[in-house]
């Protein structure tokens, strides 16, 4: 089909509606108010207040219900826990050490304001954070000995019978702790030195270390 030279070129509605509010708001202000803190003003078919709006909420609302588990910050790495010796109040074994919080990490307390309020939020520095993290959660977990790296003899007592590695952990664990304190001296006789991995056969109940000779 032959196009005539004539004639006028088409132009796109949108574009001439855009150029109608163009020329409406010649002031019209991208920013937004008070420096960019408020909103550019929205004008429905005035693309610069579109983009301009758009730009604004991605940058002051940068946090989505979406991305927030990006902020995560993965637990430090705690190691095997002593155990408690098993017949307290709670029974037992029980871990001494405890994990509380969400296992896959705590969501940053200020990416939770940004996305409530708004504002700005640096994900990169997060990031940075995160990963300094898994480097040290990774230097700690490779510091604890594997099993099969263990001396088999940490697992049996001084007369070359098995024990109860956890049981005895906790107790010389109470041990230090009351050594520390300065209060071995006032403890039973039997206590006043280190346990005897002896003290905890594995074929026997499980027995508080401090309750041995009572």
């Amino acid at each position: 089909m032959a196009v005539d030279p004539t004639a006028a070129p088409t132009v796109d509605p949108a574009d001439a509606r855009d150029a109608q509010l163009s020329s409406l708001y010649t002031d019209y202000n991208p920013q937004g108010g008070m420096g960019g803190l408020f909103a550019p003003a929205y004008i429905h078919g005035l693309k610069a207040s579109e983009d301009a709006v758009s730009k604004w909420g991605l940058e002051n609302h940068p946090v989505t219900y979406a991305n927030i588990d990006q902020t995560r910050m993965p637990n430090p790495f705690q190691g095997p826990s002593p155990m408690s010796a098993g017949n307290g109040v709670y029974g037992g074994p029980i871990p001494l050490q405890q994990a509380y919080g969400d296992p896959k990490g705590s969501i940053d307390p200020e990416a939770l304001r940004v996305l409530a309020q708004g504002g700005k939020y640096d994900f990169n520095a997060r990031r940075d954070a995160i990963a300094q993290r898994l480097a040290s959660n990774q230097a700690a977990q490779a510091a604890v000995p594997s099993p099969a790296a263990t001396d088999s003899s940490m697992f049996l007592d001084e007369n070359g019978q098995p024990f109860d590695i956890q049981a005895y952990q906790s107790a010389l664990a109470q041990y230090n702790q009351q050594k520390s304190l300065g209060n071995v001296g006032n403890l039973p006789p039997m206590m006043q030195t280190p346990p005897l991995k002896s003290r905890f056969p594995i074929s026997k109940n499980y027995q508080d270390y401090n309750n041995v000779g009572a």
